[in-house]
């Protein structure tokens, strides 16, 4: 090596060293492979949220199976699951129906991670309104004695929101 050796020339043969050592140098985009990255774990989120939406959705119908004959026969049914997916029924021959906290939180016991306080909070994502659509629809069918209003103080809404809800509000042209 000489030390008449320009600058360009020093850079190639360092280039030629890291080429030797590391390979050639790959050219990525970081903003491209992060966008990706977000991207693949959001779709991991949505699969995962449709799954545990599905699951929620198949516990509630056999929960509002088990509830209506329960009302039929005038019999409460305390419905306890565990991570199986097996319901297991206590039934109580007295003339008392689930309460709505019951029946919140049997529909609740398919979505870990959300609690009654999230149900009532102001929280408007999409997610949670899923959650709270399908504890009120629940709660509107198992216990048809209940008025809206009654749902809607329970869930800390106006009974104006349940109705839009549960879809029966008329909208105008």
């Amino acid at each position: 090596m000489t030390a008449a050796m320009s600058v360009e020339q020093q850079r190639a043969r360092y280039a030629q060293a890291r080429e030797a050592l590391w390979g050639k140098p790959r050219i990525v985009n970081v903003a491209v492979e992060e966008k990706r990255a977000i991207e693949e774990h959001r779709k991991m989120q949505r699969q995962l949220w449709e799954q545990r939406e599905e699951e929620a959705k198949e516990r509630s119908q056999k929960i509002a199976e088990i509830s209506r004959f329960a009302v039929t026969f005038q019999v409460s049914a305390d419905l306890e699951s565990d991570d199986s997916g097996s319901i297991d029924i206590y039934v109580d021959t007295r003339k008392v129906r689930p309460t709505m906290e019951q029946i919140a939180r049997n529909v609740l016991a398919g979505y870990p991670g959300i609690s009654m306080a999230d149900i009532r909070s102001p929280c408007r994502t999409r997610e949670m309104y899923a959650v709270r659509k399908r504890v009120v629809e629940s709660i509107h069918r198992i216990r048809p004695d209940k008025k809206i209003a009654e749902i809607a103080r329970f869930v800390n809404r106006d009974h104006t929101s349940l109705l839009y809800l549960l879809g029966r509000v008329v909208k105008k042209r």
